[in-house]
């Protein structure tokens, strides 16, 4: 829900961090297509792990994406880094944690730019009925920093999908260029 941050309050969203103004939501930012945006601004950053996930409901065995679009602004180029995380769990309302998986997508400042939509590529294990979804984000040894990100997307992943193990090709086109 919010993906795209457009609410202030953004309410679909949970936040950690060590004090309550490090996770802000913006109504306007500067990426090209959406209107608002989540704003990791630590007062102190430095060792800081801050997070901003939702709970959601999944199904065992499909394929999931988590992504999104991040710019980030810090002193260092070793800190503060970016992670889509996903945690699995055994029952609705993300209890009972099953596994779970992070990859990361932006470590140091990325000079003004806003990073390209990142993937990070999961399968619901057996049992999965709930996950925990959202990015961290680890202040290292950066004391000050600001992470933007934007245009967040948990999706399943079906688009493409075709291990060829059943021999029909009726879906796809065989044209040479």
């Amino acid at each position: 829900s919010d993906p795209n941050f457009d609410h202030v309050e953004a309410g679909h969203w949970e936040t950690d961090s060590p004090t309550a103004a490090d996770i802000r939501f913006i109504a306007q930012d500067n990426s090209t297509e959406t209107s608002g945006m989540a704003l990791f601004e630590p007062i102190s950053g430095a060792g800081a792990t801050l997070a901003l996930t939702q709970c959601l409901e999944v199904f065992e065995g499909s394929p999931y994406g988590l992504g999104g679009m991040a710019l980030v602004n810090a002193p260092a180029t070793d800190a503060p880094t970016l992670k889509a995380v996903v945690r699995f769990f055994h029952n609705l309302g993300c209890t009972d944690e099953i596994e779970s998986t992070e990859r990361t997508f932006a470590v140091g400042d990325t000079g003004g730019s806003w990073r390209p939509r990142f993937v990070h590529e999961v399968r619901a294990p057996v049992g999965a009925l709930s996950a925990r979804v959202g990015f961290v984000v680890e202040g290292g040894t950066a004391e000050t920093f600001s992470l933007y990100l934007d245009e967040t997307a948990f999706f399943e992943d079906v688009l493409l999908i075709d291990g060829f193990e059943t021999g029909n090709s009726s879906w796809w086109s065989s044209t040479t260029e």
